[in-house]
């Protein structure tokens, strides 16, 4: 039930931050981890073992990288 908030933004003005949002208590909670670039118009996929794999976005971007929230 909790969802991941990852980069967004502006194209001026783009983030690499990440939050965990729980739609139950309302709240949010950023987590310490941060994308290697800043994002916006990327692609997030579960993976089968709950880490979150991030590809694209940012003009171009084709980088791509993985979250895992059992480290943050």
């Amino acid at each position: 039930g909790r969802i991941l908030i990852i980069g967004g933004g502006l194209t001026t003005d783009v983030s690499q931050s990440a939050e965990i949002f729980d739609p139950d208590t309302g709240l949010s909670e950023e987590v310490p981890w941060r994308m290697r670039v800043p994002r916006y118009g990327h692609t997030a996929t579960l993976l089968p073992d709950g880490r979150v794999l991030i590809i694209g976005g940012s003009m171009g971007d084709t980088t791509m990288e993985v979250f895992n929230p059992a480290s943050s």
